[in-house]
């Protein structure tokens, strides 16, 4: 029996225009996973928030005075409930609120101004001192909060509340992008006018 060499062998086949669709699509689609788990999966050795950083941070937001600003977010939590929220705020008061490019309704476009943002991780802190009472989980069911604070503002720029057991109440936030707006910029486009 001969051993066939490199030089002998026939050339392989080229691929087709669909298996390089395929492989393009599934790599693809494997680099969009690792980078949403990249973003949201905390590591090992990740801390949990204290109420000594969430009270520092809540102070130098409050310090920094920001009343007009828009922020944009990406929502994850519930199951498979995924959203990407922009909220512009002027004067202290959410003008505008985005869930998935669509304009949300008065009642609920408050929800994710960064003083909520805050109100919802005090409110996990609370809970999380008794996660069967506070999140009616059950008894095998442990909550961590992790949360990262923007060194310059305080806003939360990052909050994982994670569930380890089977449980619906993972909960993540990320920031993609804070800009604060000049608060001429925030005036009336006709105050604004009438000012030059």
């Amino acid at each position: 029996m001969t051993d066939a060499s490199p030089e002998t062998r026939p050339p392989r086949p080229p691929m087709s225009d669909k298996a390089k669709l395929t492989l393009g699509i599934g790599v693809g689609l494997f680099f969009l996973v690792m980078i949403v788990y990249g973003l949201f999966k905390p590591s090992a050795d990740e801390p949990e928030v204290t109420r000594d950083e969430y009270n520092a941070a809540v102070k130098k937001w409050r310090d920094a005075d920001v009343k007009n600003y828009d922020i944009q977010l990406y929502l994850s939590g519930r199951g498979n409930q995924y959203s990407d929220v922009i909220v512009e705020v002027r004067n202290g008061r959410v003008e505008r609120a985005l869930y998935n490019g669509k304009v949300e309704n008065k009642a609920m476009q408050d929800s994710w101004s960064v003083e909520n943002q805050f109100r919802y991780i005090l409110e996990d802190l609370d809970k999380a001192e008794d996660p069967n009472k506070g999140f009616a989980a059950q008894k095998n069911v442990r909550i961590t909060l992790h949360a990262v604070f923007d060194p310059k503002y305080g806003y939360p720029d990052y909050y994982f509340r994670q569930a380890h057991g089977a449980s619906p109440l993972h909960q993540k936030w990320k920031v993609q992008s804070f800009k604060v707006i000049d608060p001429q910029e925030a005036k009336d486009p006709k105050e604004a006018e009438a000012a030059k």
